[in-house]
């Protein structure tokens, strides 16, 4: 980078003098330039970085000081957001190439970052083989000990799917050779990014290769590699295309008929939860497909519903709440009959007895199954009247005596906020029916109790309650006065707070 007469003072020329001084000089330097890029505005920064080199600032990595180090790589991010993409790969390649093998990770971070930058801003940069030295180098530092370096290797490697490629495909294998477990997953994670991406890859030889290395992890007697084969393999069950691969090769059945074979085994608490969450994520996309052909899987995550089995229960209700969010969940877990209606007041029970992290999760998952806005694109849209009807039987069924909406209540008015906050989300899903209002409109109190903001203290709960009155604003089942009043809190914003008259007395 080049200096102009018209675009460097003497005050630009001395940093880059002192960049090639000693130590003192280049920390000062570097602190000196940091400040300057700053605040400088883009056509000054810019004119500072024409009187330098990039080189010389990546000569100020190579130091055991870390802080000059930390600060050079905080100069080096500053001076690739002022300058163009292309004039980086130019002139910076061959130094971000070394600095992704630099000992400290903090160099590392900032030249995969910037790689990260470059393609995901143009992604037919870096490609191969040109550039298959940085793919190399990349491709190594999936296995960084520093997380986030491996993390942003992992997403560059995705972006450009340089696994078309020979060597890439043969670093791969030999971190897989390894046999660290960590590293594997890393590696997998790079090809399920791509395949999840690009359905046609998954006919390609090499792709193939991995899945079926990947999938034989299911049947080793490492828990632990079964469970991160599981939870790496929830990433490619939620596309069709990845569905379908493992249908084929029978991995769901296998997985079906594990959760048989661990009934009973001391290890099941450890491994059903991460089955439950796998056919959770799959049933949440494709619940039908679940509920009629994995009945194991099923009948498991209701069993540990009704019989209270605590190691299971938080991991059931999530993914019964998870399955029951889209409007094909509730129609598939309506089909389910008297299996899923029995549940309900086993969960309502919960919501009445239960440790304060339970009753939230029972919450969540109740706020799922009644919510219709989640799955809805358009405000106003119409709620299919198969949904209404089997909701208002959930809520209800939740629990006889106290009523639903009664406990419901009872929770909006506790004292502690996240337990408050979450049964006021219920109480929001509720009244986006006609039915839920007219519960509220019948609950001796509700009302005045959702108009009254001196018992709100949090802003998230004074942003459902206005989000509740401005629902029931739009009903027709309250009188005109009792609109008149919502219509009131609502102009006042969800933040008003009735000012008190001081009334000044003089004494004498």
């Amino acid at each position: 980078m080049e200096a102009s007469d018209n675009d460097i003072d003497n005050g630009e020329v001395v940093w880059g003098r002192e960049l090639e001084g000693g130590a003192e000089e280049r920390t000062s330097a570097l602190l000196s330039l940091r400040k300057h890029l700053a605040v400088a505005p883009p056509q000054q920064a810019r004119a500072a970085l024409n009187t330098l080199q990039l080189a010389q600032l990546f000569n100020c990595l190579d130091t055991a000081d870390n802080e000059q180090v930390t600060t050079a790589c905080e100069v080096l991010e500053m001076c690739f957001s002022n300058l163009s993409i292309d004039f980086v790969v130019k002139e910076a390649t061959e130094n971000i190439l070394k600095s992704l093998h630099h000992p400290n990770s903090t160099v590392r971070l900032m030249a995969v970052n910037e790689i990260h930058r470059e393609v995901k801003a143009n992604n037919s940069l870096y490609s191969l083989p040109d550039y298959l030295n940085i793919a190399i180098a990349v491709t190594k530092c999936i296995c960084d000990q520093e997380l986030k370096v491996a993390t942003k290797a992992i997403e560059v490697i995705s972006t450009k799917d340089w696994v078309k490629h020979p060597q890439i495909v043969n670093e791969m294998k030999l971190i897989l050779d390894d046999n660290n477990a960590s590293n594997s997953c890393k590696c997998y994670e790079v090809v399920l990014n791509i395949v999840r991406e690009s359905p046609n890859r998954l006919k390609d030889q090499e792709i193939q290769t991995f899945l079926y290395r990947l999938l034989s992890g299911l049947k080793t007697d490492d828990i632990l590699m079964q469970l991160n084969v599981v939870e790496l393999l929830s990433n490619l069950a939620v596309t069709s295309h990845g569905l379908n691969f493992l249908i084929e090769n029978d991995v769901l059945k296998q997985l079906s008929d594990m959760v048989k074979t661990l009934e009973g085994n001391p290890l099941s608490n450890l491994v059903i939860p991460g089955l439950m969450k796998f056919f959770g994520t799959i049933a949440h996309k494709f619940p039908t497909e679940i509920y009629n052909n994995y009945p194991a899987i099923v009948d498991s995550l209701f069993n540990a519903i009704n019989t209270n089995n605590t190691p299971l229960l938080p991991t059931a209700l999530d993914t019964l709440g998870y399955v029951g969010a889209t409007i094909e969940g509730k129609l598939a877990l309506g089909s389910l009959g008297r299996v899923f209606i029995s549940a309900l007041p086993q969960i309502g029970n919960y919501l009445k007895n239960s440790p304060t992290e339970l009753r939230i999760r029972a919450l969540n998952c109740v706020e799922y199954l009644i919510d219709v806005q989640t799955d809805s694109n358009e405000e106003g849209a119409q709620i299919d009247q198969r949904v209404i009807l089997m909701t208002r039987e959930w809520f209800r069924e939740l629990s006889e005596k106290p009523t639903s909406m009664e406990v419901l209540y009872n929770l909006c008015k506790n004292p502690f906020p996240e337990l408050r906050i979450n049964a006021l989300k219920v109480l929001a899903a509720v009244v986006a029916y006609q039915w839920g209002e007219e519960i509220v409109k019948i609950t001796p109190g509700l009302v005045e109790f959702l108009l009254d903001r001196s018992v709100e203290h949090e802003k998230e709960s004074k942003h459902i309650k206005y989000d509740i009155v401005t629902r029931l604003s739009k009903s027709i089942i309250f009188d005109t006065n009792m609109l008149l009043r919502f219509k009131t809190y609502i102009k006042e914003g969800p933040f008003y707070v009735q000012g008190i008259t001081e009334v000044a007395v003089e004494g004498d």
